[in-house]
């Protein structure tokens, strides 16, 4: 279901119809209009609503996968990558400064065998990079289990220091939770607009910025307008100040 003008849809639960036409069409709305507050803070009581898609869903189970194991070959516990395969070259890594790496073939490594960073396996699908302090096993089903290492190895030739390199850990999760609300809002501009300009051409921009209103995460609408973005965060600064309460709106033109 939606309101009229949106083309994004709402899954709404089906109301009991053994009622009367009157008090289930009530009901629908109501759930409707409930379902609507619940993802997006708000509802529009008095727009007419569109009934688009019925659905039924049906269950059944799967019996469990499992899949047969590789033969280890050469690997085991505890063998390392130099006593099994030979390295398939050596590359230049850009980690906080250059250094010298070995590259391994991923469908050549065994169950069982680690590699110690820095180094870099390929394929011809993908590209995993083990960092400095970093530990990569081949599972028994060819998986790579990475152990990444939470804290800075020692300095070394092309590493920076070790306060040089944040817990890769911890950046990761921010930098990917910024991110996600930032498509988020994206997300609800696109699912509440009711202008195609907005739900269809994306003629818009959602961003994160600092305190400094430096740009630190942004959305997937039209980019154009992300450079007015930190020029009116800190417009809105200078003018308020410490007058900023959570929750406050405001509008520039």
């Amino acid at each position: 279901m939606r309101y009229l003008d949106q083309i994004y849809e709402v899954n709404v639960p089906l109301p009991d119809l053994s009622q009367d036409a009157e008090a289930l069409l009530a009901q629908w709305a109501a759930n409707f209009h409930q379902r609507y507050q619940e993802l997006y803070s708000y509802s529009q009581s008095e727009q007419e609503i569109r009934l688009v898609t019925l659905r039924a869903s049906a269950v059944g189970r799967l019996p469990k996968m499992d899949p047969p194991k590789l033969d280890t070959g050469d690997g085991g516990p505890e063998k390392t990558v130099e006593k099994i395969v030979k390295e398939k070259g050596r590359r230049g890594i850009y980690l906080g400064g250059w250094t010298d790496a070995p590259v391994y073939e991923i469908g050549e490594l065994p169950p069982g065998c680690s590699v110690s960073g820095p180094a870099v396996l390929e394929s011809d699908f993908t590209t995993v990079l083990v960092e400095p302090g970093d530990t990569a096993t081949i599972d028994p089903y060819g998986g790579i289990e990475l152990l990444v290492a939470l804290e800075a190895p020692a300095s070394g030739p092309g590493l920076g220091t070790a306060a040089d390199r944040p817990d890769p850990v911890t950046l990761a999760v921010v930098e990917h939770r910024l991110e996600s609300i930032a498509l988020e809002m994206t997300e609800v501009m696109l699912r509440t607009a009711m202008s195609q300009i907005l739900n269809s051409s994306r003629d818009f921009s959602t961003a994160i910025l600092d305190a400094d209103c430096q740009l630190v995460a942004q959305g997937e609408g039209i980019p154009v307008h992300v450079s007015a973005l930190p020029v009116a965060g800190a417009a809105v600064r200078d003018y308020f100040g410490e007058s900023v309460a959570t929750g406050d709106l405001f509008i520039l033109n």
